[in-house]
């Protein structure tokens, strides 16, 4: 299984001759060659979406941003009576997020009612 080089011992690549059914006549190939994989055929699937359907309704961003803000400074509060100032800013900083979510939401509300 090791050929010797010189003082070190060298594995042998395991190696055997191309088969007369083999395309490639004479070549030598390696057995740990990375073989070709067959890919799927989608073509047989059924098109569950088609673009005539009624798309669904938009998320509700700003109820839920309202929400999420209004959690986060609760349990910003909680944290500082208990004081936990590395939690409490760590929330705080959440509820700053959701907060500059819902601003921005109403004034692309606004600026789409302007527009309209």
């Amino acid at each position: 299984m090791f050929e010797r080089s010189g003082s070190a011992d060298v594995p042998k690549r395991i190696v055997h001759a191309a088969l007369p059914e083999n395309p490639q006549n004479g070549q030598e190939t390696i057995m740990n060659a990375p073989q070709p994989r067959a890919r799927p055929s989608f073509g047989g699937r059924s098109k569950r979406w088609t673009p005539s359907r009624p798309s669904r309704p938009e998320p509700q961003r700003s109820q839920n941003a309202r929400r999420n803000y209004e959690q986060y400074l609760t349990l910003a509060q909680a944290e500082a009576q208990n004081g936990n100032t590395v939690a409490a800013e760590n929330y705080y900083q959440y509820a700053e997020h959701y907060f500059r979510s819902m601003t921005s939401d109403s004034e692309e509300a606004k600026a789409g009612g302007q527009q309209a």
